[in-house]
Parts: C-alpha cells; sequence; structure tokens
C-alpha cells in the first residue's frame, strides 16, 4: 500500500505524455504545412521505408516515454533506498539518509533539465545530419523544444509530488540547496518559462505557417493565371522550355524544371528541391497543377503534364513559399518571450523578497533570539502577501504576550521550586538538630541533677572535698559535651541560614570546592541516614578551586540529584557515589546510583519537559529546574547515562574562575 501513490503518478504521468505526444503529432502536419495526402497512406511508405506517419510518431512517443518514465523510476528508486537505513542510529545509516533526503530537493531539477536538454540535442543532431535546411531545422527545434518542455514540466511535478511524500514520510525538518539555489524565483521561472515559451512558440510557428500558406497560394494564383493565358501546343521539349521562358518568374529563385518519372530533364538552375519526393509526389498525388516539395521544406511549384512519344513530362515553376516576416516574426516572439521573462524573473524575485522578510522574521523568532516584538513589518500591499504580513504582525503580538505570560509562569514554578527545596531545607534542620538538642536536654538533667547533689552535700561530714571536686568535673564534662553539641548546631545552622539567604540572591559570586562539600555533607546527612543510604565521597579537586557562581545553586541541584538518587532505591539501603575531577577549564561533578535506571519513554523527555516518575508525589520541577540552573547559571552543561536494571549517572560540568 506504500507504493500505490507512486504507482498511481507513475501511471498517470505516461497518460499525460501520451496525450501530450498524440497532440503534438496532430498538430504537426498542419503547422508545418506538409503536402496534402502525402501521409499515412501508400505514398509515404514508399518514401519512408514503409513506415507511416502514424508509426513514426507512435515510435517517438513510445521511445520517449519509455525513456522518461525509465529514468524516472531510476532516480525515485535511489531515492527509495531511505527504507534501508530509517530507524538506524549509526552515524553511517543518518549519513546515507541525510543524502536521501538532499536528493529528494535536487532530482526534481535533475529530472527536469534531462527531459529538456537530452533528447532535444538527439533530434537536433540527427537533423543537422540528415542536411534539413537551417528554416525547418528551427521550426522543428522549437517545436520539440515545446514538446519536450511539457513534458520535462510534467516529470518534474511528478517527480516532485512523489519525493515529497518521501519527505513527508520521513518527517523532514531540514532545507536543502537544489541545483538552483533555494529562491522562490527560481520555482516560479521552471513553473512559467514553459508555459510562456510553448504559447510563443506555437503563437509563431502557427502565424508563420499562415503567412507561408497564404503567400503560397497567392504565388500559385499568380503563376496558375500565367500558364492559362499562355497555353500553346507543345509538341517538343524545347517546346516546353520556350513556353517556361515566356513566363515571367515572381522571385529570381524561383526555377524552371521539366521532370519525367525518371528524374530531372531540365531546371534553369541548382536546387536541392527536385528530388525523388518531389518527382513521386507529382506523379503519384499532385492534383490541380499544384505540387509540392519534402515535408515542412514550403517547396511548391505549378506545373503542367504533357506527353511527348510515349513519355510524360511534367514542367512548371518551383518557388518558395517562406515568407520573409516569418523569421521576422519568430524573432520578434523570442524577443517578447525573452523581455516577458526578464519581468516575470524580476517580479518574482520582488514577491521573493517579501517572502524572504517574512521567513527571516519568522525564524527570528522560532529562534528565540534578538526578537524585537515592537518592530512590526510594514504591510506595502493589498494582496494574500499584505495578508501574510499582518498574520505575521498578528503571531508577533501572540508570541509577545504569550512569552511574557511564560516568563511570569518560570517565575512561578522557580519560586515554588525555591520553596520546595526551602523546605526540604527546614526539614533537614530540624532532623540534624534534633540529636544535639536531646543531648544538650539529658546533659542538662545531668547537670541540673549534679547542682541538686551539691546543694544537698554541703554540711554534710560524710561528704568529702574530692566528693566535691569529682561533682564540678563530672558537670565539667557535661559542659564541654554540651559545648560540643552547640558548636554543631551552630555549623547546621550557619550552613543553613547561607544556603537560604543565598536561594534569595541574585548575585554572582564565587565558591570553592571545599565550602560546597562541606555543604553537601552537612545538608544531605539526616536524609542519607533517614533512608539508609551512603553517601561515597571521591574528591581529587584541589579544595582552592573555585567556581563563579551561587553555592545555593548548585547545592540546590546536588540536593535534587542526590534525593532522585535516594528514592530510586525504594526504601533499600544502597550507594550513592558523588564523584568530583577535574581538568585545565573545567570541574566534573556525577551523581551515580545503581538503583532501577531511568525508563526509556522517560529518557528524551527529561531537561526538555516537566515529567516525573513519582506519581502525585512528583511536581516534574526538579530535573527541568536543575538543567536551566546549570545552563543558565553557571554556563556548564547537565548529562545523564542510563541503563534499565543497572543505574543512572548525572553528570554536570562546570567552569572554572580563572
Amino acid at each position: 500500500m506504500k507504493n500505490n501513490y507512486k504507482i498511481k503518478a507513475i501511471l498517470l504521468y505516461n497518460i499525460l505524455i501520451i496525450i501530450t505526444g498524440i497532440f503534438f503529432s496532430a498538430l504537426i502536419p498542419s503547422i508545418l504545412n506538409y503536402p496534402p495526402d502525402s501521409i499515412n497512406n501508400e505514398f509515404e511508405t514508399t518514401i519512408d521505408m514503409g513506415l507511416n506517419y502514424y508509426v513514426q510518431a507512435g515510435f517517438v512517443i513510445v521511445v520517449v516515454t519509455s525513456f522518461s518514465t525509465l529514468y524516472l523510476l531510476t532516480m525515485l528508486r535511489k531515492a527509495e533506498k531511505y527504507r534501508l537505513y530509517v530507524g538506524k542510529t549509526d552515524e553511517e545509516s543518518i549519513k546515507k539518509l541525510e543524502e536521501v533526503k538532499a536528493r529528494c530537493f535536487k532530482d526534481p531539477y535533475k529530472i527536469y533539465i534531462t527531459h529538456v536538454f537530452v533528447p532535444n540535442i538527439v533530434m537536433m543532431i540527427t537533423l543537422g545530419i540528415t542536411g534539413t535546411s537551417l528554416s525547418l531545422t528551427l521550426s522543428i527545434g522549437i517545436l520539440l523544444f515545446s514538446l519536450f518542455l511539457v513534458i520535462a514540466l510534467l516529470a518534474y511535478i511528478f517527480s516532485k509530488k512523489i519525493l515529497n511524500q518521501i519527505l513527508f514520510e520521513l518527517n523532514n525538518q531540514k532545507k536543502y540547496k537544489n541545483m538552483f539555489g533555494t529562491r522562490f524565483a527560481s520555482n516560479i521561472f521552471l513553473f512559467f518559462f514553459p508555459l510562456i515559451f510553448v504559447a510563443i512558440s506555437f503563437l509563431a510557428i502557427v502565424s508563420g505557417s499562415l503567412l507561408d500558406k497564404e503567400r503560397g497560394n497567392s504565388i500559385f494564383d499568380n503563376y496558375l493565371n500565367k500558364f492559362e493565358l499562355g497555353k500553346q501546343n507543345i509538341e517538343t521539349t524545347q517546346d516546353i522550355t520556350s513556353y517556361l521562358f515566356s513566363i515571367k518568374k515572381y522571385n529570381e529563385d524561383d526555377v524552371y524544371f521539366i521532370i519525367t518519372r525518371d528524374g530531372v530533364v531540365y531546371q534553369d538552375q541548382e536546387t536541392d528541391g527536385l528530388d525523388d519526393f518531389f518527382i513521386k509526389y507529382t506523379y503519384n498525388v499532385a492534383k490541380d497543377h499544384r505540387t509540392y516539395g519534402y515535408y515542412a521544406s514550403n517547396l511548391q511549384a505549378v506545373y503542367y503534364m504533357v506527353t511527348i512519344n510515349g513519355v510524360d513530362y511534367a514542367y512548371g515553376i518551383l518557388y518558395n513559399c517562406s515568407a520573409n516576416q516569418t523569421t521576422q516574426f519568430l524573432t520578434y516572439s523570442f524577443c517578447i518571450l525573452f523581455i516577458t521573462t526578464l519581468f516575470l524573473v524580476y517580479f518574482s524575485k520582488n514577491i521573493a523578497m517579501q517572502v524572504m522578510e517574512v521567513s527571516e522574521n519568522m525564524m527570528i523568532v522560532g529562534n528565540g533570539k534578538n526578537i524585537d516584538y515592537d518592530k512590526k513589518m510594514t504591510v506595502v500591499s493589498n494582496d494574500e502577501l499584505g495578508d501574510l504580513v499582518i498574520s505575521f504582525n498578528k503571531i508577533l503580538d501572540i508570541e509577545k504576550k504569550h512569552n511574557e505570560q511564560m516568563e511570569k509562569n518560570q517565575e512561578i514554578l522557580v519560586e515554588q521550586e525555591r520553596l520546595s527545596s526551602l523546605g526540604q531545607l527546614i526539614g533537614g534542620i530540624a532532623h540534624n538538630l534534633k540529636t544535639p538538642i536531646m543531648s544538650i536536654s539529658g546533659a542538662s538533667k545531668a547537670i541540673d541533677d549534679l547542682i541538686y547533689e551539691f546543694n544537698e552535700s554541703i554540711g554534710n561530714p560524710k561528704v568529702t572535698e574530692t566528693d566535691f571536686h569529682d561533682i564540678a568535673t563530672e558537670m565539667r564534662e557535661w559542659n564541654d559535651k554540651i559545648e560540643v553539641y552547640l558548636d554543631y548546631m551552630t555549623e547546621i545552622i550557619n550552613t543553613a541560614k547561607g544556603q537560604a539567604v543565598s536561594m534569595n540572591a541574585s548575585m554572582v559570586t564565587e565558591f570553592n570546592i571545599k565550602e560546597l562539600v562541606t555543604r553537601i555533607q552537612i545538608l544531605m546527612k539526616e536524609q542519607l541516614m533517614q533512608f539508609n543510604c551512603e553517601l561515597n565521597l571521591d574528591n581529587t579537586v584541589d579544595n582552592n578551586v573555585t567556581i563563579a557562581g551561587e553555592i545555593s545553586a548548585i547545592i540546590q541541584v546536588l540536593n535534587n540529584l542526590i534525593n532522585n538518587a535516594i528514592e530510586a532505591y525504594n526504601n533499600v539501603p544502597g550507594v550513592i557515589n558523588l564523584r568530583i575531577y577535574d581538568d585545565k577549564t573545567r570541574v566534573f561533578i556525577e551523581v551515580e546510583d545503581q538503583a532501577g535506571g531511568i525508563p526509556e519513554h522517560i529518557k528524551g523527555k527529561l531537561f526538555k519537559q516537566m515529567i516525573t516518575t513519582k506519581g502525585k508525589d512528583g511536581t516534574g520541577l526538579g530535573l527541568y529546574i536543575c538543567y536551566s540552573t546549570i545552563k543558565g547559571k553557571f554556563n556548564g552543561d547537565l548529562s545523564f547515562t542510563s541503563q534499565v536494571g543497572k543505574g543512572t549517572t548525572f553528570k554536570i560540568v562546570l567552569n572554572k574562575n580563572i
């Protein structure tokens, strides 16, 4: 079923070529003034080796149709090879597929050029070898050129239709240059030039043919009247010669002649017109004292028959009915064609410039960069191009509103993510402070008991000085423990405070690797403990290496990635590897887990869409914001590799602050 469209197109293409060939074949005898009753009869078969005009025309149509179809199918078969590479991801297959796409753009033009020039060159060489006259070669050449222009245009249209279907199947998104560039004017020229050329060519040839026919009728009538007026008895060939010389020629190039069935008896000047065709036509076909030269030669003659000693002599005057105006008309016609073509190209270029301006502005909008939403295009016409400009300006207004709304929505989403991260941060602080607070509470209760014991011991003779020193020592130990807990709490609070403050800051600052590692370890400690996960740190970067940017932003990213890794283990204890390494200009941070990996249908959507695998508990903001943060705030990169059943590694690339 996939090739039905191609079969139908090729079939319709062949039908149209055959119809076009039949149409031209029917017109040629009339347009080129073939001698009456000279084709499709016994006379023609004796002249053209047994082949009549219809057989010759049919042969040419079959050859042209076969050549066109075979060439078209050959080009299409090469393009059809795209099916071998669809779905493959290796470099060679991708390259081949791009070549096929480029071919789909270029081949219609190759087909067009081949159909125009190859047959015409062959036919013109054939006419030259056979010694056809210049005027006849010009007339036939123009007709053939018109015929093959029409066939070439049909071949272009149908090949373009089929190859466009291939591009649709491949969902092509790329533009390729063709043989004439990619200008709108070229396509306009290719479509309209053949139509204008054919129209003007037919007008010129038909008009010239009518002029020749009218001139031929006029000369014939003139000579016929002279022959009728000067009738006399003719008994010898000398009488014929004398009689002919008594009739004044219409043109100096006209030829007095005497012929028999066997050949030329007399001609007063050299001419190629008294050939075998002329003699056979005169004796077998001609009537009413009018005979003709070869097909489309424009040679005619007025003649009479006389029998002398049993031999039939035909005598008369051979003349050329070609009008000088015909050549002039053809010249003027092609000058008009040339001027019309120039106007057409100029007009199409003006249209193309307006379309190109809209196209360039659409590309700017499509790229989303350097868009001036207030720079509207000027409407300079009240036609479809003007409507196109108006539509573009409306799109610009809609895009401006859409962009403003997107920015507002993005701000809301970022704020939601910031608050979510802040909530996680506060939750982590609460968990982290819970243990030291309980320890301080226990220490405080122990000190309180020691104070009570100290007060009760005062004045007790059984309590020695050593006992009081022991009570004081024990109180000091508990106090030292409280100081340790307070220092730990202070470190947590300072880290959390710095993170919370920097989450609200927008200024670009810098941080070093040591500070980054310390904060991550502190902020993620309770989360890791809660889910029985271990953070395995492998840092080979000098602690003094600095990175330009907000430390809170990168911590927020790492916090999100580590949390995702924790959740990937699904409440099962696991190891999360945090690797930090560098080269001369960059720092690489990898977060790796050995959990279930990312499903294939999710991979292509990460970083591009707000997608989550956590169901109603997930917002889908995390990785989307992470990617935007690394790209936008650090001019870095975030990528991942994942294998289902083995695990996932996220890789952050940051630039050193050199």
